[in-house]
């Protein structure tokens, strides 16, 4: 089963492999911490160990000092209709980027309350292990061209 099979391919043809985990240097797995059901936060817990899986298995990460930051994110702290729903999604969400070693931050786009500084501190979190950005992969010059080209954000 290739990695995250379980969610479409961001870019490129189906026969082209554009995985989400080749060579990123950081991931913010995003939430919505006013779901009262909790179910987007089982969904982030889901998509986080399927990504923790992927890399894992990924020979170019295989070492603890190569780890991509992965960050669990709770947004729309802005929608909840009671503080009771984010307060019980914070715990939970809390507990579990404790257990798995994450940085978990809440925000709220609406209300513009640490979106600007998630950004910041990831950016900041990548600079500081030089590792990552300076990493020499093992990239098809061709790929890189391909690359270049179709810049995105995931």
């Amino acid at each position: 089963m290739p990695a995250l099979s379980a969610y479409e391919r961001p870019v490129g043809a189906p026969d082209v492999d554009k995985t989400l985990t080749r060579n990123r240097m950081g991931y913010f797995i995003c939430f919505d911490v006013s779901d009262d059901s909790m179910a987007s936060l089982r969904e982030a817990m889901a998509v986080h160990k399927m990504l923790s899986d992927s890399l894992e298995k990924a020979q170019t990460w295989s070492r603890r000092t190569l780890t991509p930051h992965i960050w669990l994110v709770g947004c729309q702290s802005d929608k909840a209709t009671s503080e009771a729903e984010v307060r019980k999604n914070d715990r939970h969400a809390q507990a579990y980027a404790e257990q798995h070693e994450l940085i978990y931050k809440t925000t709220s786009a609406r209300q513009h309350k640490g979106v600007n500084e998630v950004f910041m501190e990831m950016i900041q979190a990548i600079s500081s292990r030089m590792n990552l950005w300076t990493l020499d992969a093992d990239v098809d010059a061709e790929e890189d061209d391909e690359d270049q080209q179709a810049c995105f954000s995931q």
